[in-house]
C-alpha cells in the first residue's frame, strides 16, 4: 500500500473455527477462532514470508 508516496506494507489475519467441529456456542467458536489466529500470526513471524 502506497502512503505518501511511500512503500507500507499491510497484512491481513483470519481466524476460522467451523460448526460443530470446534464448538457448538457461539462463544466457543469465537474462543478457537481467536486462537487459531493468534497462533497462525505467531508462526508467521517465525518463518516470515
Amino acid at each position: 500500500m502506497s502512503v505518501d508516496d511511500r512503500q507500507v506494507p499491510v497484512g491481513l489475519s483470519i481466524g476460522q473455527a467451523a460448526f460443530p467441529e470446534d464448538g457448538g456456542e457461539p462463544a466457543q467458536l469465537l474462543r478457537r477462532a481467536d486462537a487459531n489466529m493468534y497462533r497462525d500470526k505467531r508462526a508467521r513471524k517465525i518463518t516470515p514470508a
